[in-house]
């Protein structure tokens, strides 16, 4: 993802929630490593929106104040019923 960020190449060897056209080499390595091909910006900010509005909670495990943020955030989300809405394309923001 931070390469993404950096706009240096990608090649995904595995899976990956990032792999798609725009973001990451789709023609294989020998062709990555002829000619790598960038992530189009457009689309690595875009993605980045998807994932914040979808699936990612801001906040950290590892201190009280960051805990406390992506609890509340994932409670808000639980009691506005917004997991996944975006997922689900019922077009609720």
């Amino acid at each position: 993802m931070r390469a993404l960020q950096l706009g240096c190449p990608v090649a995904v060897l595995g899976q990956a929630i990032y792999h798609s056209p725009g973001l990451t080499a789709q023609n294989g390595l020998d062709a990555f490593w002829m000619a790598p091909p960038r992530p189009d910006p457009g689309c690595v900010s875009a993605f980045i929106r998807a994932l914040v509005a979808t699936i990612q909670i801001r906040g950290v495990f590892f201190d009280e104040q960051g805990l406390t943020v992506g609890v509340d955030a994932a409670v808000r989300r639980l009691w506005l019923e917004r997991v996944g809405d975006a997922l689900l394309g019922d077009g609720q923001e």
